[in-house]
Order: structure tokens, then C-alpha cells, then sequence
């Protein structure tokens, strides 16, 4: 018997499965990642095309059929249409999904994390700034998922280990007191407030986004 049940999601990728069919892996609250079947999606006339795109908040339909679990129906509740007209915007949230694939594979219930997918999403669609600031959002935003999961630094010990910020300059190098207090701020004060109370500079937010750059790549490569 096929169990059914609805869930909110965000689709991560979708890419060709057969030759009408799509394999599409959604970010969800309540299940973490689920990558299912979309039965004839890729047929001209088929209604699931445009609400499966990759980026897209839905309303989705999981049936557990009984070789493999697929996308029943979905709606779209956002499709972020201005974040999708900005080239720029579109490669940070490339590159933000890109991480979240890996550091949520293992993901269960954790609808905070959801939460913040889709806080993000919404200011990125929003507004409208410099490139620095949209990677500025991205990189604050992964450092506090690497917190919901578990991953939340240890400042002191981190520093010890990433205390070099020139690519070109491999010597240990101590971080500044701005470096320090933003990164204790955006790891202990819920996200985005946590970025809109620092005063933040061109060349903070460049050496922070590297610093936690180099954090993720730590936790990635575990």
C-alpha cells in the first residue's frame, strides 16, 4: 500500500532521470533531504515542470510507492522570481546549495534549519546590494547551519587552527578583535539579526567570509 503525505520543501536540484522523468532532491523540516522520481515532469505539457525548478519553495506530495518514492503533485509557494533574474544572486545561491547538499545528507527532522534555507531565500530575493554582501549573507547564514547541526565552533580553538587569512601568507596570523566579535556574535545570536547588528566594513566582511570558507571546509572534508 502507498503512503502519502504532504510536506513543505525546497527544491535543491533536479536533474533528467529517464526520459520523461526527473530525479529531484528537496530540502524539507521534518524529513531533512529527500530525493525523489517526478513521474513524466519532463514531458512538454507536464503541470509539475515549472513548480520543480531548482530554487523553488513548494507544497509537495510524497507517495512511498512501492519500488521507490516519488513527487505525486507539487505547487509552488515561492518561486524567489527576483533572486532569479540576478545573475549574481543566482551564483551565491548555487554555491550555498552546492554546501547544503553535503552538510544536510545526513540530516533528520530539524525544522530550523528549514527555517533558515528559506529566511535566506526570501532577503536574497528582497534586496538588492553589492555582490560582497550577498556572499556576505551566504557565508553567515552556512555558518549558522554548521551550528543547528552540531558543528558550532569553538572560537578560541578554531582561530588556532585558521588563523592565516592571506592564501599567499601561511604564517599564523591572530585575528583582529572586529574578526573575533563578529564571528562570536553570528554564532550566538539568531540569524540575520545577528549581521545586522554588527558594524560591518568592506574588509570585515571579505576576511570573515574567508575565515568561515575555511571552516566549512574542515566540517566538509570530515
Amino acid at each position: 500500500m502507498e503512503v502519502t503525505y504532504a510536506t513543505s520543501a525546497i527544491v535543491l536540484t533536479n536533474k533528467p532521470w529517464s526520459e520523461y522523468d526527473s530525479k529531484v532532491v528537496f530540502f524539507t523540516p521534518h524529513q531533512g533531504q529527500l530525493s525523489l522520481v517526478a513521474k513524466g515532469s519532463r514531458k512538454p505539457l507536464s503541470k509539475l515542470t515549472g513548480h520543480l525548478q531548482a530554487y523553488n519553495w513548494v507544497k509537495l506530495m510524497v507517495i512511498n510507492g512501492r519500488h521507490y518514492p516519488y513527487a505525486g503533485a507539487a505547487v509552488t509557494m515561492d518561486c524567489f522570481w527576483n533572486l532569479k533574474q540576478d545573475w549574481l544572486k543566482l551564483s551565491v545561491v548555487n554555491q550555498v546549495f552546492i554546501a547544503w547538499q553535503k552538510l544536510t545528507s545526513q540530516a533528520e527532522s530539524d525544522p530550523r534549519l528549514f527555517a533558515l534555507l528559506v529566511n535566506f531565500l526570501q532577503i536574497l530575493d528582497k534586496i538588492k546590494a553589492e555582490e560582497l554582501y550577498y556572499h556576505w549573507l551566504a557565508k553567515t547564514m552556512l555558518l549558522k547551519a554548521l551550528c543547528h547541526l552540531g558543528y558550532q565552533p569553538d572560537i578560541d580553538l578554531v582561530q588556532q587552527r585558521l588563523g592565516f587569512l592571506n592564501n599567499d601568507d601561511y604564517h599564523w596570523q591572530p585575528w583582529s578583535v572586529a574578526q573575533l566579535t563578529a564571528l562570536q556574535t553570528i554564532v550566538n545570536q539568531p540569524w540575520p539579526q545577528s549581521i545586522k547588528d554588527l558594524p560591518l566594513n568592506r574588509s570585515l566582511a571579505i576576511s570573515v567570509n574567508e575565515i568561515i570558507d575555511r571552516l566549512l571546509i574542515l566540517v566538509l572534508e570530515k
